[in-house]
Order: structure tokens, then C-alpha cells, then sequence
């Protein structure tokens, strides 16, 4: 009897979870970093040695925004229609944020001195607010 009671709370709890818009952009922003930071290796270790890094940073941005702009209209902010409109608003937000992200590294790391990888996820962190806000009021509004 306790564990279907237990069972019944944790389904109630999981449904009001999915249900949230915000727990819902913390999965989806899961999978786009996973996906972006796989898509960034899988294009180094593919074509490293024929372009630049930068070249290839760009054409993993270009996958990774996509894939962003997609599974944030499709599965949190679930907008229908405008679809070139949203998605040249997500290029703009994500354009503005990589370069917030670039510049708070810089700072993080040259100025204060801050070991790269305290700083990264720092600007992760904060970046990860910054869009949830820039979506919902700017990209999907």
C-alpha cells in the first residue's frame, strides 16, 4: 500500500515537472549543450585537420543554435507558425549570448584570473538564464 502510495506521489510529481514551463527548458537546455559540445567534437575530430577552428566553430554554432531554436519552440515554448521570424530572433539571442559568454570569460579568466573551468561553468550558468529569459521575452513572446 505505501509503495503505490509513493508511486502515485512520484507520477503526480513527474507530470507537474513536464508540465513546467522552466523544468522543461532545463531538459531541453541539457540535451542542446550535450548535443552542441558532441557536434563541436564530432566536427573537429572529422574535419580538424582539412579547416580551421574557427571554421569549425562556426558550423557547430550554426548546428547547435538550430537544434536550440527547434527543440525550445517544439518542446518548451510550443509556438506555432512564424517560423523564420522565431528563427532569426534566435540567431539574435544566440549571437548576443555567445559573445556576453565570450567577454565574461575573458574577464573571468584574464582579469581575475579564475581557473577555465570554474569560469566556463560560471558563464554557463548564467548564460543559461540569460536565454530562458531572452526566449521567453524576445524569441517565442
Amino acid at each position: 500500500m505505501l509503495l503505490k502510495m509513493i508511486k502515485n506521489s512520484l507520477g503526480k510529481l513527474l507530470q507537474r515537472a513536464i508540465v513546467s514551463q522552466k523544468i522543461r527548458y532545463l531538459i531541453v537546455g541539457c540535451w542542446n549543450t550535450l548535443f552542441g559540445y558532441l557536434a563541436g567534437l564530432l566536427i573537429y575530430n572529422w574535419l580538424g585537420k582539412n579547416l580551421n577552428v574557427i571554421i569549425i566553430g562556426v558550423i557547430a554554432n550554426v548546428l547547435a543554435i538550430t537544434m536550440a531554436y527547434i527543440t525550445n519552440k517544439i518542446f518548451v515554448f510550443k509556438t506555432k507558425g512564424n517560423w523564420t521570424k522565431e528563427y532569426f530572433k534566435a540567431w539574435m539571442l544566440y549571437g548576443t549570448t555567445t559573445a556576453i559568454g565570450i567577454g565574461l570569460l575573458w574577464v573571468l579568466v584574464d582579469i581575475f584570473e579564475i581557473h577555465f573551468w570554474l569560469a566556463q561553468g560560471l558563464v554557463t550558468i548564467i548564460l543559461i538564464f540569460t536565454a530562458y529569459i531572452g526566449n521567453l521575452r524576445f524569441t517565442f513572446r
